[in-house]
């Protein structure tokens, strides 16, 4: 697969949270936070990366990710 330009993944993003979130994607910026703006939930949280993990064909390690948090 090609590499995305940054406006191809924000839309990517955007649609990823919009589908998940129930919400407009036109509302989200790169300045929206997505619990105080968007009501987003810890669960939430595993469902925009896995809906992110399949747009862009990529797999988050979240062993990886937990262990560096």
């Amino acid at each position: 697969t090609s590499m995305k330009s940054r406006e191809e993944l924000m839309t990517v993003v955007k649609d990823a949270l919009a589908e998940t979130l129930n919400t407009d994607a036109g509302k989200i910026t790169e300045e929206t936070r997505l619990v105080n703006d968007l009501g987003a939930e810890s669960i939430d949280f595993l469902d925009i990366v896995s809906e992110l993990e399949k747009e862009v064909d990529y797999e988050v390690d979240f062993k990886a990710l937990i262990a560096s948090s």
